[in-house]
Formats: structure tokens, C-alpha cells, sequence
């Protein structure tokens, strides 16, 4: 055993502690305020998109943004040799694609502050439901079991992470790690599977 073993060990007794302080059901909205979020999100940006650009033109609006301020910071860089250029010129497919991106991103993220406060809602009844004596026992036992899944998450995003750098020392470190070489060849496996279903 090494470092990156104890830091693992840490790391899930951590979350299972706090897993069993914050009960089952904050534990899984905690979870799902971010993951449902996300998934939400991805899967109704399209509509939302097209809703903000029929409703308040944001398409047509970053575009003429972005191409303002091409057009700026081209003319500034000319200096003294600076001449009026028009804007039509700048005017190119790749403005479009821009704008559209950003749009993109933009429906994307208020999709998923939206949901996130709805799930945050929905988790403050639910917070009031487990105080109740039938489900209190439930919900401390179940924390301790969420947070076990809630480590075993955080463990394995971390060595993706630590996978992604691909230092040689830390990589090293993980092969002679009992725990972190298993989660690394899991990690592995599982982008490898990811990337032949893409």
C-alpha cells in the first residue's frame, strides 16, 4: 500500500461519515442536483435554444456581437495602418458557428440552474419527510451506504483525472497502489468502451 491507498481509504470513510450524519435522501438529491442537472439540461437545450432565438433573436445577437467585435480588435491591431473595414467582410460561416455555440452554451447553463433549483426544492420536502420517526433509522443507515457510492464516485473522477495528465510518476504511483491500479484499470476500460461506442 502506498499514499494514493490511504488517500482513497480517506476519502471514502469521509464521504460514508458524512454519508450517515446527512442521511440517505440528502445524500441522493445532493447527487441528483448535479447529475439530473446535467442530464436535463442535455436533453432539452435544443428546444430551449430554438425558444431564445424565436422569442428574444440571441442568435442574431451574439452574431452581431462576435462579428463587432472581430472587427475592433482586427482594426486596433492594424495600429496607425488602421483602415475602416466592413463588417460584411467579417461576415464569414465560422461567425455563425460561434454564435451558435455560445447560444448553445448559454441555454445549456440556465437549463441546469433551472433544474438544479427545482431538484433543490423538491429535496427541502423531502428533507422535512425524513425527520419523521419511521424513516429516520432508514435514512442513517441509507447515508452510510450513499456515501460509500457518493467516495467510490469521487475516486474514480480523481484518478480519471490523475489518467488524464498522464504523468509518469503518478502513473507509477497508481500500478503500485493496491487499490488506486484497480480503479485506474477500470477507469481505463471504461474510456476505452466509451470511445469505441462513440
Amino acid at each position: 500500500m502506498n499514499i494514493i491507498d490511504f488517500i482513497i481509504i480517506a476519502v471514502i470513510l469521509i464521504c460514508m461519515g458524512l454519508g450517515y450524519y446527512r442521511g440517505f435522501f440528502k445524500v441522493v438529491m445532493n447527487l441528483l442536483e448535479y447529475i439530473l442537472s446535467i442530464f436535463l439540461a442535455f436533453k432539452f437545450y435544443p428546444s430551449f435554444m430554438n425558444f431564445l432565438n424565436e422569442k428574444f433573436l440571441l442568435n442574431e445577437f451574439m452574431h452581431d456581437v462576435l462579428l463587432q467585435g472581430m472587427k475592433s480588435t482586427i482594426e486596433n491591431n492594424m495600429g496607425d495602418q488602421a483602415i475602416e473595414i466592413p463588417i460584411e467582410a467579417l461576415d464569414i460561416p465560422m461567425v455563425s458557428d460561434m454564435a451558435n455555440m455560445v447560444v448553445m452554451v448559454i441555454s445549456m447553463f440556465v437549463l441546469f440552474l433551472i433544474f438544479r433549483l427545482l431538484i433543490k426544492i423538491v429535496s427541502f420536502f423531502v428533507e422535512k419527510l425524513t425527520k419523521l420517526p419511521v424513516l429516520k433509522e432508514f435514512n442513517k443507515i441509507g447515508g452510510l451506504i450513499a456515501g460509500l457510492v457518493e467516495g467510490v464516485i469521487i475516486v474514480f473522477l480523481g484518478i480519471a483525472v490523475l489518467n488524464f495528465f498522464n504523468n509518469e510518476a503518478i502513473d507509477a504511483k497508481l500500478e503500485e497502489s493496491l487499490i488506486g491500479d484497480k480503479f485506474s484499470s477500470t477507469v481505463a476500460n471504461f474510456t476505452v468502451s466509451l470511445i469505441n461506442k462513440l
